[in-house]
C-alpha cells in the first residue's frame, strides 16, 4: 500500500466511528481522575462558599431594615 492509500483508510476509518461505536476509558479502576475530581470538589466549595456569603448578605440587609424603624 502506498502512503497516500494508508491515510485515506485511516482517514475514512476516523469519519466514521460514531458514538456507539467509542468506548470511554477510565484507567480500569471505574474512578475518575484526580483533576477532574478536584475540579468537580472546588466548584461544590465555591457554590457553598458563595451561598454562605448570600445568606450572611441578605441577613445584614434585614437587620438594617428592621433596625432602621423606617419599613
Amino acid at each position: 500500500m502506498t502512503a497516500e492509500s494508508i491515510t485515506d483508510s485511516n482517514l475514512s476509518l476516523a469519519m466514521t466511528t460514531t458514538e456507539d461505536q467509542m468506548t470511554h476509558c477510565t484507567g480500569g479502576t471505574g474512578m475518575t481522575s484526580s483533576y477532574s475530581f478536584d475540579v468537580e470538589f472546588y466548584f461544590e466549595v465555591a457554590v457553598v462558599l458563595i451561598g454562605v456569603v448570600g445568606t450572611a448578605g441578605n441577613a445584614l440587609v434585614l437587620y438594617a431594615v428592621f433596625a432602621s424603624k423606617q419599613h
